[in-house]
């Protein structure tokens, strides 16, 4: 037992170091440089940073706009691949090449199409933003609820009809109740993919945008620029903290409606 115990531990180690290396050790750096005045003064300031960031107007901005957007696109990417998902099922296997479709805007590089989508003048600059958003992302979870509709069991659905439930009745007391945990899945990665839009929005309206979709990397990306590393990573700190009490929240009330993570 022992023998196989290390054998796993020599398995998993390149992991473990890649994880130490490349994520714990940069986000001590990140804390350390947080609380000092500047990288060549080493002064300790302690909650300075922070506060200078809290009273900055563009990092509430970029903040709000973060927490609107995700707000916003990730619920209508959800639910949107969550109709595809419906459709393409009820398609059977005569449109496998609509799956492979769908997925295709998920494989291309944004900088292709981001020309195409900036194209579009619809009165506000989020509306190119969200459009490329569902499009480039709808079609892999998609993929995922289909995979999770594909283990529910067909005599529940055949118990439903013999009892006359409708086809909607069916659909939310049988294939909602019974996707929880997957839909829960897909919302974690809507969020991240709405967390990952700024590269679409940089290619759409450079580094300062409109106030409507000026983002927290906007922010973090022009300190970077200025060399202003304390600011960047008291912000960068900040934000993190935000994500995390959002994360478990969500994770609370994923366990209080019952499912599994998957």
């Amino acid at each position: 037992m022992r023998a196989v115990r290390r054998r796993w531990l020599l398995l998993a180690s390149p992991v473990f170091i890649g994880f130490l290396l490349f994520y714990i050790v940069p986000f001590g750096f990140s804390v350390y440089y947080s609380v000092i005045e500047s990288a060549f003064s080493e002064e300790f300031v302690g909650w300075k940073n922070y506060a200078d960031a809290l009273s900055n107007p563009y990092f509430r901005l970029a903040v709000r706009n973060a927490l609107e957007i995700i707000v916003a696109f990730v619920p209508a990417l959800v639910g949107v691949a969550l109709l595809l998902a419906v459709l393409v099922r009820r398609a059977g296997e005569r449109h496998r090449l609509l799956r492979a479709f769908l997925l295709m805007p998920m494989l291309l590089p944004s900088a292709a199409v981001a020309n195409v989508f900036g194209m579009l003048r619809l009165g506000s600059a989020r509306w190119p933003v969200f459009l490329l958003f569902l499009w480039k992302n709808s079609g892999f979870l998609m993929v995922l609820l289909m995979a999770g509709m594909s283990v529910i069991s067909k005599e529940l659905y055949e118990a439903a009809s013999v009892d006359g439930a409708s086809r909607v009745r069916q659909f939310f007391a049988i294939t909602i109740s019974q996707l929880l945990s997957t839909l829960f899945f897909c919302v974690v990665l809507a969020v991240v993919y709405a967390l990952r839009i700024f590269k679409e929005a940089f290619l759409l309206y450079g580094a300062y945008p409109t106030d409507e979709i000026y983002l927290v990397q906007h922010y973090l990306n022009n300190y970077f620029a200025k060399l202003n590393y304390p600011g960047l990573t008291a912000g960068s700190m900040l934000f993190s903290a935000i994500l995390f009490a959002a994360i478990l929240l969500a994770l609370r009330l994923e366990r209080r409606m019952g499912g599994d993570v998957v």
